[in-house]
């Protein structure tokens, strides 16, 4: 279950990483960055990121317990934050985001939590 756990979080984590970054600027006028850049208020995405975590994490619990939640809070943080730090680096250097960015995100997040889970567990 554990396993299932992992690429349960990884999945979700990485959409989520997206929705977080949806408030910077495009990089250019055209294509998907600049499509979804700035596509609504913070408080839709912190719900959009917190409404389906909630339940990973619960399942955490249930399977392992306060041990294999907090390893899961763990990996989704750091996954989150590496997404963070590529977004960071992408808005510095492009002057915003683009499709590829965002994909990117999805990619690093979703591989920082499943690299987490495998070090912590």
């Amino acid at each position: 279950w554990v396993s299932a756990l992992a690429l349960t979080a990884a999945a979700i984590t990485g959409r989520a990483a997206v929705v977080l970054a949806t408030g910077l600027p495009p990089a250019r006028q055209e294509g998907f960055g600049a499509l979804i850049a700035g596509a609504g208020p913070r408080r839709h995405q912190i719900a959009a990121i917190v409404l389906p975590l909630a339940p990973v994490l619960g399942a955490a619990t249930a399977v392992g317990g306060p041990t294999l939640c907090w390893r899961a809070t763990a990996a989704i943080v750091v996954g989150l934050g590496s997404a963070a730090l590529l977004a960071h680096t992408a808005s510095r250097r492009l002057g915003g985001t683009t499709g590829d960015v965002f994909g990117a995100m999805i990619e690093v997040a979703t591989a920082t939590v499943l690299l987490v889970f495998a070090l912590l567990y």
